[in-house]
């Protein structure tokens, strides 16, 4: 019975797929909704990173950061800066993977055969430049939320952080936020790409490569999120104030000397449960939405036209 429920859809699928390439239109959808699903999922997780890697929270440990955090707020706690966060999301994800696809194929062609790392490697660095500006102010202001128990209003948190800090407080960690990503996604995208082709997946046949999906996303996640995280450490300590410099190098240096070097490994462990199933849940789900557009009059209409043959 699963086999025959399958069966229309995978037809239609397979007929999309074959030889299909699609627009950008096609990409920013995929990417945009993979994206609010994924952040949605591991928001509870993102809470309790951004208090760790506060100052106020600098001796604190996961578990005992998650038991406060409920403990101040309720279950509603964990959910601070939640729409913020999904305003963020869906725009930063949609130009992400879009510029992502758009860039991998430029150097690999449409339809490649093999490993390309290095080609996803440099595809994931430059994606990552449209969604940290798109993304940044709107991550500045859901940690804010994120570190209150009280649930202040988000129009009151952005008329608070523009009157006190002026709209440059926006974007202060812009500059760190780019050099994070950058090794994030070029990792990422590298890992994820070979690990997808080593295991073989299949566009049309969604069932049968469904976890080898999400074994890569996580994978590449993990990975990603460990090579990063100092650069993250500073970047939340800007984004909640507690660290005025927009030079990356300034922002380091007086991280370092207020908190010493261990607190750039602060977090690391929420990080790694943060990127392991978001890098699992974002990568699956773009893949997802992919597959189930192209079965649509969307997904039709978002084909790129076949060249036709020349008449001899």
């Amino acid at each position: 019975s699963t086999q025959s429920t399958w069966e229309p859809t995978r037809a239609a699928c397979r007929q999309m797929w074959d030889g299909a390439t699609y627009n950008f239109l096609y990409y920013l959808v995929s990417g945009g909704l993979a994206g609010v699903v994924e952040h949605f999922s591991m928001f509870p997780v993102d809470t309790v990173k951004t208090r760790l890697q506060s100052v106020q929270h600098h001796n604190s440990t996961f578990l005992r950061c998650f038991r406060q955090v409920v403990a101040d707020g309720g279950a509603r706690g964990l959910y601070c800066g939640l729409l913020p966060g999904m305003c963020g999301a869906l725009p930063s994800h949609a130009a992400y993977f879009a510029v992502y696809e758009t860039v991998k194929r430029s150097l690999i062609g449409d339809h490649p055969e093999g490993l390309f790392p290095v080609q996803a490697g440099i595809a994931g660095a430059c994606a990552t430049t449209g969604h940290d500006l798109l993304h940044t102010p709107f991550d500045v202001i859901k940690q804010r939320l994120q570190m209150q128990s009280h649930r202040p209003g988000v129009l009151h948190t952005l008329q608070t952080v523009i009157r006190q800090e002026g709209v440059r407080a926006l974007f202060v960690s812009l500059p760190t936020t780019i050099f994070m990503n950058i090794p994030f996604s070029a990792i990422h995208f590298a890992v994820y790409e070979t690990i997808k082709s080593l295991l073989h997946t299949s566009d049309e046949e969604l069932e049968q490569s469904f976890w080898k999906y999400t074994v890569a996303g996580g994978i590449g996640g993990t990975m990603g999120g460990i090579a990063s995280n100092p650069f993250d450490v500073v970047k939340t300590r800007q984004q909640l104030g507690h660290v005025s410099a927009s030079s990356v190098f300034k922002a380091f240096q007086t991280t370092f000397h207020e908190s010493g070097l261990r607190v750039f490994s602060r977090g690391i462990t929420a990080r790694i449960l943060y990127f392991a199933p978001s890098g699992a849940i974002q990568m699956t789900s773009y893949e997802v939405v992919k597959w189930a557009l192209a079965t649509t009059s969307f997904g039709k209409w978002c084909q790129d036209p076949v060249p036709k043959p020349l008449m001899h």
